[in-house]
């Protein structure tokens, strides 16, 4: 027989302890009814015991009466039949018996009987012996009064003996009852009981095997080897089937392959998935929410449309933008906004790269409610869904970008146009040049570029102010257009520089009459608020296809053409040959080497003898730059030092020159030579850096060369310049010791008015003066009134390019101070020039020497 499960044993129990608890109560409840009837029985009979009690005594006085009746009317018959017919003694006696049957009672009943029947033949024999009437009712006999009283006392007893039997049985039923009900509690207890010691039996029996089985859990979860641990077998119930249940999942777990830190692995990474699975679905929730919010809140407007291409959605942007409200927009067809910019076939691209990408993007141009067409940028995605992957809606984003155009369109002509002349810039015009280029190809035309530089123009920034040069330069540009034709390009390249292109040209002629044109307009002065200035134009040529088809090329070619007509004079222009090009590879290629040469430290320095004329020895030495090219030789300076100030390469070598010739000076001190002033030439390019005081005071600060012994050489260029800067940095120099000298003196083309505003000590004179004087008087005669005019200053001269007798006995004649040239020594080496001074003897009289970036006519010697 199977075993029932602890489920059921519970309900078995609780059902029997349930219906032995109703039937106890309903027994207990049956019981007490039974005894309550019955109590309620016994009052009843001791009420009608003591109603019977007085009617039978009541009776019996009746009795008496009629028998005392009868025997006074001497009537026996009727009282003994009274007496024998008369049933109320015998119902009482009939009631009490019937309370109880004890043998007591049974014998009181007897003697009531037999007093009763006493009593009646007492009453008939007094009643035989009455022979007469009598007028009232007597007293009865003595005797059967006796049997009266005895008879009544009988009675009294037969009923307290009643009452005494009803007393006890309603205590005995009172005792039952109360016997009863504390057998009911003692059996409810017993059941209780009984439940609870079944309760704690099956708990003990579930409380242990669980107990048991959580411990050996514990020890599998506790240690690597628990999964060779079982559960208890033999357990019946659920327990026994957990167990059973238990001892497979271990099997199953020994049985599988896969390690524990693979399952570990495995539930990390579950865990990581299920935690980025949340968070994906919180981000959704928040991007959701974003959505909305960006939906209504944003700039841009937004449409979404059905499949038949009808709005269904649109934003508060889109409404302000487009003029249109929500309610006129939906179930519109977004034709409403298109405008006739656009045709049929840009619609359908459109339309067909939704189709086959799902998406598009670019410019559209859109009309309002009110006409007006504005440009917009407009992004479309298509939302497809189900099996067949069909678009079910549309969503698109409008973007007004009026004022974005506004700004490209700024942009673009601020990029493309130069600001100051309205002309196109450097970017805008290679690309008209390319477009032009790509031109002529096809119509197998001429083209023409001019590249044009102002001559002087510096000049006239520097004098007048850069806002006059601002309106000259505008004035340039408005002369140049009408110089040209409509079909001609004209651009700003950069700086004073312009460039032209002349398309479909007849021949080169036609670029050379209009380039003369050009030269023409400009020889005409500039009139720039009150001022004139002039200024001419230097132009290259350069001609396509001839000369080349691609436009950096052509335009190298017209811009080295131009430089060689700056270079041949100015105020010209030039055909772009090959032999120029030819011309200015060298003078790359020299540039490239220039750069080279303080890093190879192919320089030297040299230095040419200053004599006194009075003592005749040498007062001072001009220190002069010699480069040694390792592949070409000694290269001349009139090469070289032009090339280096129009690079700026001119400030590194100057720096060098002159750092080399104060440690030479100052190693000839230490030597014990008697000093000698040296002189170093600046270039202007130096003087406008504005560093050349820092430079100079870290030199002589490195070297140690006393600044009494150096004097510093400037051209009559950067003193025509008189600025502020220039002016500053001459005075500093002075204030410093410095002596100043003004190099190759008389070619320059201004006023000699700057000699008494800046501090000079020495006026050297060109060589070019010097070399002709003996054949040409007049240059004696400027000579003679250089030396004069300086004499009279207070400053002295040193002639240059001395090489022959006679041009020394003509500077002689002069009185000119020094003299220096090929006649008394070419510039020596370092080594060279002590032996020459031991020789000769030298003083330190003169008050300046020239360190010199040497011009020309001194390096070719």
């Amino acid at each position: 027989m199977k075993s029932t499960t602890l489920k059921n044993r519970l309900l078995i129990v609780f059902t029997v302890v349930f219906l032995a608890v109703v039937a106890g109560t309903l027994i207990n409840l049956k019981l007490m009814t039974i005894l309550q009837k019955e109590m309620q029985s016994i009052f009843e009979i001791d009420l009608k015991v003591q109603q019977k009690t007085e009617q039978l005594r009541h009776n019996i006085e009746i009795i008496q009466h009629q028998v005392l009746q009868a025997t006074l009317n001497k009537n026996k018959e009727h009282l003994i039949a009274s007496l024998k017919q008369d049933g109320y003694i015998t119902e009482l006696l009939n009631e009490i018996k019937a309370i109880d049957t004890t043998n007591d009672f049974n014998q009181s009943f007897d003697r009531i009987k037999q007093d009763y029947q006493q009593f009646i033949e007492t009453a008939l024999a007094i009643n035989m012996q009455r022979n007469t009437p009598f007028q009232t009712i007597p007293q009865p006999p003595n005797k059967l009064r006796i049997t009266f009283e005895k008879l009544n006392q009988s009675l009294d007893r037969m009923v307290n003996q009643a009452r005494k039997h009803l007393n006890q049985r309603a205590a005995s039923i009172q005792y039952q009852s109360e016997h009863s009900i504390l057998i009911h509690w003692i059996l409810t207890i017993a059941i209780l009981s009984v439940l609870m010691a079944a309760m704690l039996l099956l708990e003990r029996k579930l409380t242990r095997p669980v107990a048991k089985i959580s411990k050996i859990l514990k020890q599998i979860t506790q240690t690597p080897q628990g999964l060779n641990k079982r559960m208890p077998t033999g357990l019946k119930h659920e327990i026994g089937t957990l167990c059973i249940g238990i001892n497979h999942m271990l099997d199953n777990l020994q049985k599988t392959t896969v390690s524990h830190e693979h399952l570990e692995t495995l539930i990390n990474q579950r865990t990581i998935e299920l935690t980025q699975e949340i968070n994906e679905r919180k981000q959704a929730e928040e991007q959701l929410h974003l959505a909305a919010t960006v939906f209504e809140t944003t700039s841009e407007g937004i449409m979404v449309t059905d499949a038949k291409n009808q709005f269904k959605a649109v934003n508060s942007a889109f409404c302000h933008m487009t003029g249109y409200s929500e309610l006129e927009i939906l179930g519109q067809n977004p034709r409403l906004l298109q405008s006739d910019r656009h045709h049929a076939t840009f619609y359908n691209t459109i339309w067909e790269a939704l189709k086959s990408h799902g998406h598009w993007a670019g410019e559209t141009w859109n009309k309002r409610k009110n006409g007006e067409v504005f440009p917009a940028w407009l992004s479309i995605a298509s939302v497809k869904t189900g099996e067949h992957n069909r678009a079910v809606q549309y969503v698109a984003i409008l973007r007004d970008i009026t004022e974005q155009k506004q700004d490209e369109e700024q942009i673009l002509r601020q990029a493309t146009y130069d600001s100051l002349t309205n002309l196109p810039n450097r970017t805008l015009f290679l690309e008209h040049l390319s477009r032009a280029i790509a031109t002529i190809k096809q119509q197998q035309g001429t083209l023409a570029l001019l590249f044009i530089d102002l001559d002087n123009f510096k000049s006239v920034n520097d004098t007048l102010g850069h806002d006059k040069g601002d309106i000259l330069l505008q004035q340039a540009a408005h002369r140049l257009k009408k110089c040209i034709r409509k079909v001609d390009t004209i651009a700003r390249f950069g700086g004073d520089e312009f460039t032209v292109i002349l398309q479909m040209i007849d021949s080169a002629h036609s670029a050379g009459q209009v380039a003369e044109k050009i030269i023409d307009t400009f020889a005409t002065p500039f009139l720039l608020s009150g001022n004139e200035a002039y200024i001419g134009a230097s132009i290259g040529i350069s001609l396509s296809p001839h000369d080349s088809s691609d436009p950096t090329v052509l335009l190298r070619n017209a811009d080295i053409a131009m430089y060689q007509a700056k270079a041949a004079g100015r105020n010209q222009y030039y055909f772009f040959t090959e032999e120029i090009n030819i011309a200015a590879q060298a003078r790359m290629n020299m540039e490239l080497d220039l750069r080279r040469a303080i890093e190879r430290n192919e320089f030297s320095v040299n230095y040419q003898p200053i004599v006194d004329l009075c003592s005749g020895k040498v007062s001072g030495l001009e220190a002069l730059v010699r480069w040694h090219h390792p592949k070409h030789g000694w290269i001349a300076p009139d090469k070289f030092i032009p090339l280096a100030e129009e690079t700026g390469l001119i400030n590194p070598i100057g720096e060098w020159v002159l750092q080399t010739a104060c440690q030479q000076g100052q190693e000839w001190l230490k030597e014990g030579l008697q000093p000698l002033v040296i002189s170093v030439n600046l270039s202007s390019c130096q003087m406008m850096t504005g560093k050349m005081i820092d430079i100079l005071e870290r030199i002589l600060n490195e070297t140690g060369y006393p600044t009494e012994f150096l004097v510093l050489e400037i051209t009559e260029s950067l003193l025509l310049e008189d600025t502020a800067t220039t002016t500053q940095q001459l005075h500093k120099l002075k204030d410093m010791g410095i002596r100043l000298s003004i190099d190759d003196f008389g070619t320059g083309h201004s006023s000699l008015s700057y000699l008494k505003h800046f501090p000079v000590d020495t006026i050297k004179i060109d060589k070019s003066f010097i070399q002709d004087m003996a054949t040409l008087p007049e240059d004696a005669s400027l000579v003679q009134a250089i030396v004069a005019m300086s004499h009279s200053l207070g400053l002295s001269t040193i002639a240059e390019g001395v090489e022959n007798e006679d041009q020394l006995a003509l500077i002689r004649t002069l009185k000119c101070d020094f003299v220096q040239g090929y006649y008394y020594s070419k510039p020596l080496h370092p080594n060279e020039l002590i032996a020459f001074l031991t020789k000769t003897g030298y003083t330190s009289n003169l008050f300046a020497t020239t360190v010199s970036l040497a011009n020309g006519s001194q390096l070719q010697h």
